[in-house]
């Protein structure tokens, strides 16, 4: 607690209404915290301690620094590998400046989060398009090993595109359009025999186009135009015997 000489220092040196302010903001960290190291000491009948956020609100500023603790381990409706993957993308990504962020690293149901979609106790969807989404795709993504979709465009995604995401044996559709992803595509996508829309025009991505894109006969939609591309158009993607739609424009191909 603050003794009342404390106050009245403060007071004196930096302004009554200012002393008020940092008054409430110490008591108010002063409950925080004591709240914390409750939640942290006696978490409920041995579940995840989770939700746990530690805010400082500044005086300068309307942002407010936050920091969650999450554990898989209590999570039964997937696996925790998979858990592990969406907390690990959440961080990677700025999860607490998501437009939309309902449900995560707060409830121990993941597949309640937004976003998220699952069948059969498995991650299937993960949809999170134009949701203020920045910094890096983890490589982790590629634990969700029944991932039916992966939808991130319109955001502010950049570096490069996971190898890890050729793990995906199950997906379908892999949508990263309008961010600013770099670095070359993978060519372990190219593995990805199920795939039926690889969408990724609108980005910074360079170097050649993989041949072996050819292998993914269930492609009905390539979209790679503005990147910078570069190098031939690879002969294999004739081989591409579904595709619908084939956009490489504004890109440097030859």
């Amino acid at each position: 607690m603050l003794t009342h000489s404390v106050i009245v220092h403060l007071q004196a040196s930096i302004g009554r209404h200012t002393a008020k302010r940092a008054i409430a903001v110490a008591c108010g960290l002063v409950a925080m915290a004591t709240l914390a190291f409750f939640l942290v000491s006696h978490p409920s009948q041995g579940q995840v301690v989770t939700g746990v956020t530690l805010g400082i609100d500044h005086p300068s500023s309307d942002h407010i620094v936050t920091e969650v603790v999450f554990n898989c381990d209590a999570v039964s409706e997937i696996p925790p590998v998979e858990c592990q993957a969406l907390v690990t993308l959440y961080h990677s990504t700025n999860g607490p400046t998501w437009r939309v962020r309902r449900g995560w690293l707060v409830s121990d149901t993941p597949c309640s989060w937004f976003g998220v979609t699952c069948d059969t106790g498995h991650v299937v969807w993960l949809v999170l398009d134009d949701n203020q989404l920045s910094g890096g795709i983890p490589a982790e993504l590629g634990n969700l090993a029944h991932l039916q979709e992966l939808t991130l465009p319109n955001n502010q995604l950049s570096g490069m595109i996971p190898a890890e995401l050729g793990y995906l044996a199950n997906l379908q559709d892999l949508i990263l359009h309008n961010n600013q992803l770099s670095g070359i595509i993978p060519v372990g996508l190219g593995n990805l025999a199920r795939l039926r829309f690889l969408s990724l025009f609108f980005n910074e991505l360079s170097g050649s186009i993989p041949a072996e894109l050819g292998n993914l006969t269930s492609l009905e939609s390539l979209v790679l135009d503005n990147n910078e591309l570069s190098g031939q158009i690879p002969t294999e993607l004739g081989h591409l015997v579904h595709l619908q739609m084939l956009d490489l424009h504004n890109n440097q191909l030859s």
